[in-house]
């Protein structure tokens, strides 16, 4: 009789491992069919963007968004299409939960200060850059926008001196270069 109170526990604690493991399973298969909805979403995303669908793009990039809450990729890409829209509170709101996630991403940096210089505000715009500038002192077209936005509130000896610093670590910026030349 003992032993097949053994036995029948034997079971019953194999049969509760195998059911854990069914679910474990399951569990880890669910979220690797969520992994591949997410990256499904992002490459549509990404294949409407390249189509100039850019609202097409968003509204699969939102979706993304819901599944993958972590993505900085997502949060950019949601940032540059609101911008290409022209609804720069969009942007400057999608951008500001991307940095919450990883305050040191170069991509979402540079263009919340875009979308704060697009949206007017060129003293949060020239915060947001020296941030990027922090990162990468040479990060392309910070330097540059770093002049608009000095050029806007009057600070002229300032804002020639940030093109001339982004000519030095991106000689090729045609639009540096004439603001340089047109300074001159």
């Amino acid at each position: 009789m003992i032993k097949y109170i053994i036995m029948k526990k034997s079971f019953f604690l194999i049969s509760i491992s195998f059911l854990s493991l069914v679910l474990l399973v399951g569990w880890i298969r669910k979220k690797d069919n969520t992994f591949e909805l997410w990256q499904a979403l992002d490459k549509k995303g990404d294949t409407a963007f390249q189509n100039h669908e850019i609202e097409k793009a968003c509204s699969y990039w939102r979706i993304a968004n819901k599944k993958n809450k972590n993505s900085v990729q997502i949060y950019n890409k949601l940032g540059i299409s609101y911008l290409l829209l022209k609804d720069n509170e969009k942007a400057i709101d999608i951008l500001e939960k991307g940095l919450r996630i990883d305050n040191n991403n170069l991509g979402l940096n540079y263009n919340l200060g875009l979308a704060y210089y697009h949206s007017g505000d060129n003293e949060k715009a020239l915060g947001q850059l020296e941030e990027v500038l922090e990162l990468n002192s040479s990060y392309p077209e910070a330097n540059y926008l770093r002049g608009l936005c000095l050029e806007n509130i009057g600070r002229m000896k300032e804002a020639k001196a940030a093109y001339i610093e982004e000519l030095n670590s991106n000689p090729g910026s045609r639009r540096a270069w004439k603001k340089v030349k047109r300074e001159l």
